[in-house]
């Protein structure tokens, strides 16, 4: 997919994901709030739909995050894409559940193929894919909010997650790879 313009007039983060009551989205809500407080919240868009979407909505109402929170609900396509692609950081809040460390978020090679920061915690999949290249926090609002906050001070950047390694095509060579010795030392016995 192309880059389009950046929907964006100042720098935003951007949370993509099913909003469901068990999955994690309450810890970058509860991260802006903090961060309202302290008057430096800065832009953030959620994208995505499903049970909590209302009930986040009328969070956002409620506790006054209104100026510097958007529910935008499900997107697709470009319009997804460009938001992604120009968010000045992702975020991607997972909790160390056992339902968490079972999943494997499609979401995060969206992210990842978005090339933007990343703002995550150390979960099953999530770290294996995104290795030491996101910034990982504990799972709590406050530690949220200070990579938030530290993300903003920098200029925007783009992160290489080498994607090309997580490919089919890749994984089939590392397992040849991988087990290709051991079928030649077998024969040769």
């Amino acid at each position: 997919m192309q880059d389009g313009p950046s929907p964006y007039a100042v720098p935003t983060a951007v949370y993509l994901g099913n909003l469901h009551p068990d999955f994690d989205h309450d810890l970058v809500l509860d991260a802006w709030r903090f961060l309202q407080e302290q008057r430096i919240a800065p832009q953030l868009e959620l994208i995505g739909s499903g049970d909590d979407l209302e009930k986040v909505r009328q969070t956002i109402a409620s506790d006054g995050l209104s100026n510097c929170v958007s529910a935008l609900g499900y997107m697709s396509g470009q319009p997804l894409w460009d938001r992604l692609r120009h968010a000045h950081v992702l975020l991607f809040p997972i909790r160390d559940t056992i339902a968490n460390r079972m999943r494997c978020p499609s979401k995060t090679f969206a992210y990842m193929q978005a090339g933007r920061p990343i703002i995550t915690n150390r979960v099953g999949e999530v770290a294996e894919a995104l290795g030491n290249r996101a910034t990982y926090v504990e799972p709590t609002p406050t530690a949220f909010a200070a990579a938030v906050r530290e993300a903003f001070q920098r200029p925007s950047c783009t992160v290489d997650y080498d994607v090309a390694k997580h490919q089919w095509s890749a994984r089939a060579r590392l397992l040849l790879d991988a087990v290709t010795p051991l079928h030649e030392s077998r024969k040769a016995r």
